[in-house]
């Protein structure tokens, strides 16, 4: 392009950290709205909520830490649950 022009333009777009902002007090009326079968809705929630995690580096541990952002990595569900976020 700079052969027949003077200025190239590029968006570029990174999506790594989507998943770890993702908010689930918005997520959840989003659910709720799809009427889910059962304890679905429930369960969701609970796989959400409560979530702690620790770091450990050359076998040092942190102190556990709560969050309630984002989904697991690697989960079947948190791939869908971001859709789910991302529709409208």
């Amino acid at each position: 392009m700079l052969k027949d022009s003077a200025y190239v333009r590029a968006i570029l777009v990174d999506f790594t950290k989507a998943f770890d902002i993702a908010d689930h007090t918005v997520l959840m009326p989003k659910l709720a709205e799809l009427q889910l079968r059962g304890n679905i809705y429930n369960w969701i929630g609970s796989f959400l909520s409560a979530r702690q995690q620790v770091c450990r580096l050359n076998g040092t541990v942190s102190k556990l830490k709560s969050f309630n952002l984002g989904f697991v990595q690697g989960s079947g569900l948190g791939s869908t649950l971001f859709l789910v976020l991302s529709q409208d």
